[in-house]
């Protein structure tokens, strides 16, 4: 059958949190690491702690150090350095809040604490029209991530993520597919034990009576 049509829409919508707070950490698998590393063996920033993750608040602080060192190192790094403080530098003014970012803040001096908020949606949809009608089909898959992190106090941080994934494809029944019988089963082992005699027993009695299946569907 052939397919004259194919029709395939995505869309992406995605938001980056400002970094308001400072004490929250910053994942270890961020390349902001393997800059740092770098940087510290290169003589451009003192070392730092050996203890990861580091602080949004440690990284930058970090980084105008090696800022300031920008005569030992090349135009490529100086950019880099360059981007990565704009990333990490702290702002005056907490962003607004909508529907994709938002944020609760304390302004308490002696106890920081703050609660962020950002969401992240990925849709993807699909379908086929075949000469056909009957072929016709299509599909989705909705992607959901939610974050949640911030301050509590000056020395502890939180960050708490979800996914939540909502597809519907069609899927077509070829049939059960045999996998073989539960041995572990003592009911099993006595009826074969009691029974089998060479071809004495069918095997179409034996899987339909003690056989496992499984389903078997085919995506269009």
């Amino acid at each position: 059958m052939k397919k004259i049509i194919i029709l395939i829409a995505s869309l992406i919508v995605l938001s980056s949190m400002l970094n308001a707070q400072t004490n929250v950490t910053v994942p270890v698998t961020d390349q902001i690491y393997e800059f740092l590393d770098v940087a510290q063996k290169k003589g451009l920033c003192a070392p730092l702690n050996s203890y990861k993750p580091y602080t949004k608040s440690q990284i930058f602080n970090a980084l105008c150090e090696i800022n300031d060192n920008s005569s030992k190192m090349t135009e490529r790094e100086i950019k880099i350095v360059e981007e990565y403080l704009k990333q990490y530098e702290p702002l005056q003014e907490h962003p607004k809040n909508n529907l994709l970012t938002a944020g609760l803040y304390s302004h308490n001096e002696k106890f920081p604490a703050s609660l962020n908020y950002k969401s992240e949606f990925e849709f993807i949809y699909s379908g086929g029209l075949y000469t056909k009608a009957d072929y016709n089909s299509w599909g989705m898959d909705n992607l959901y991530m939610l974050t949640f992190d911030g301050d509590i106090g000056k020395a502890l941080s939180y960050r708490l993520k979800a996914n939540i994934d909502i597809s519907k494809m069609p899927l077509y029944d070829v049939g059960d597919y045999f996998v073989g019988y539960p041995w572990y089963d003592e009911e099993v082992y006595n009826y074969f034990l009691n029974n089998y005699d060479g071809d004495t027993i069918k095997q179409t009695e034996v899987e339909s009576k003690y056989g496992r299946y499984i389903k078997r569907f085919l995506n269009n």
